[in-house]
């Protein structure tokens, strides 16, 4: 968890209670160039402040993560397109790859994309307020990667995600934000969570909704994309307690022993591909298919 701090409270930290305070927060710090100032770093914006000089607008604070334990699934209800009500373009979007396996990217208040069923704007919620109650309808994206093994990957969220905290989900998933494309707010996500690229194709979408316990929900009008990748995987750890390549069998018997380990989307979405109604959306694969 990350606070803000403004340039005011910046002043007071180089005060002499600066080090107890920063040592209690486990504030990144290090020594600077000038006479040994410490310099403190933003990682919105790569500035820094030192003593002489004037702060950032923006100091990061690196909190302890809030620990939360998965409870079961109160209820979830999904309604599933055809492919031909939401095609999208098949394209390749390159974005950096992520080199901090920390960085915090998730926040709050980014602005989300609320739509009507018919995938129309409505507006434009915070993420937080999106997901309060019983949700408020968003795009949304998942993404599923194989590998030449036929495999896929999964990924467990972390423990300090507010919904589903500590459930293995698919490879990566998350939403555009106000004034992005889905392709490319999907490959960012690649590179923000799991540090890869892969070449990305759409094979359907499908609203759910699904509650976690009184805490919130995920009400989603979700685009479910599929890629190949032999690169290898740098998790954030930001967002990703473990992740793990594994064959689809495999998968399958995990699902139907331990239900209770995966989040909702991921479980409707892998059934639907597994089921062989998606058999010719996921012929790109090749013999990498999941579709039975």
């Amino acid at each position: 968890m990350t606070g803000l701090v403004t340039p005011t409270l910046v002043e007071w930290l180089r005060s002499a209670h600066r080090k107890k305070l920063l040592q209690y927060l486990g504030a990144k710090k290090w020594e600077g160039p000038a006479r040994g100032a410490p310099h403190f770093y933003d990682p919105w914006h790569g500035l820094t402040s030192n003593a002489g000089g004037k702060a950032s607008g923006k100091v990061a604070i690196t909190l302890p993560p809030e620990l939360s334990i998965a409870q079961k699934l109160n209820y979830f209800s999904s309604t599933t397109f055809p492919p031909e009500a939401g095609l999208l373009p098949q394209q390749t979007v390159k974005m950096p790859t992520s080199t901090l396996s920390n960085t915090k990217v998730s926040f709050d208040d980014e602005l989300l994309i609320a739509v009507d069923p018919e995938d129309n704007v409505c507006g434009y919620p915070s993420k937080a307020s999106a997901h309060m109650g019983s949700g408020t309808l968003h795009r949304a994206f998942s993404i599923f990667l194989f590998n030449d093994n036929s495999e896929v990957l999964l990924q467990k969220r972390s423990k300090t995600k507010l919904l589903w905290p500590e459930y293995w989900s698919n490879s990566c998933c998350s939403h555009p934000r106000k004034g992005e494309k889905l392709q490319t707010a999907a490959h960012r996500r690649l590179a923000e969570e799991l540090g890869c690229e892969a070449a990305l194709d759409f094979i359907y979408r499908f609203t759910y909704q699904a509650c976690y316990l009184d805490i919130g929900s995920e009400h989603e009008l979700c685009s479910v994309f599929v890629g190949t990748t032999s690169e290898s995987i740098n998790p954030n750890d930001s967002e990703i307690d473990e992740h793990k390549w594994i064959d689809y069998d495999s998968l399958d018997k995990w699902i139907h022993d331990e239900p209770g380990s995966f989040t909702p989307w991921f479980k409707s979405e892998w059934e639907l591909m597994r089921s062989g109604t998606l058999s010719a959306e996921l012929s790109g694969l090749g013999r990498n298919s999941p579709s039975l």
